[in-house]
């Protein structure tokens, strides 16, 4: 199931992420939330602040570039970017 939140800075909203993602671990299902590339560290330094140590086996904060990697690997390969004529 896909799940999207947005949030606007300063906003109450991140108190409803967190509860999404409290839940998502505590039913033990995959869960990534997706951030711009810039706030990929802050995120994950809060997820490792709010959940339990075992946590990354179900919940991984990405960014959109690594998200595609991770599922282009799973789903068949990386297709690479070249340069011709």
């Amino acid at each position: 199931m896909l799940r999207i939140v947005r949030t606007k800075l300063g906003s109450r909203e991140p108190i409803s992420l967190e509860r999404h993602i409290i839940s998502a671990y505590g039913a033990k299902r995959k869960a990534f939330l997706i951030v711009p590339e810039q706030d990929t560290v802050m995120r994950e330094v809060a997820a490792a602040k709010m959940l339990p140590p075992d946590a990354p086996l179900t919940f991984e904060v990405t960014n959109f570039t690594r998200f595609a990697n991770t599922t282009f690997r799973t789903l068949g390969g990386l297709a690479g970017e070249y340069v011709d004529k």
